[in-house]
């Protein structure tokens, strides 16, 4: 996320919390496009169908130019948020904020 948003913006999401909309996620990069629910297979399709006729290799090439640029940096975080998780469901916080988040969610239903 920091590669994508910023070290500031990874920060601010991750401590807050804060769920964000479909529009905020496109305008600060984390969404290339953005269509109404109905249009989405559509834009899924025509996404597909234009990658299609490019060539194989150079997309292949492409794909694994990214791969070798991110996965590093991937790997070692997962790696260290397994760890986090693992501590963080010990503590039963997250166990806790869940509940909260449901019977909240329940409460707004009924």
């Amino acid at each position: 996320m920091t590669m994508h948003l910023g070290l500031s913006k990874n920060i601010e999401l991750s401590l807050t919390g804060e769920l964000i909309s479909g529009q905020v996620a496109h305008e600060i990069g984390i969404l290339n496009h953005l269509v109404p629910r109905a249009e989405v297979m559509n834009k899924s399709l025509a996404l597909a169908a234009d990658m299609s006729k490019l060539g194989p290799t150079a997309m292949r090439l492409t794909k694994q130019r990214f791969r070798k640029l991110t996965q590093p940096g991937f790997d070692a975080v997962l790696e260290d948020a397994k760890i986090a998780q693992k501590e963080a469901y010990a503590s039963g916080e997250p166990q806790e904020a869940i509940r909260k988040f449901l019977d909240a969610r329940k409460s707004r239903k009924d």
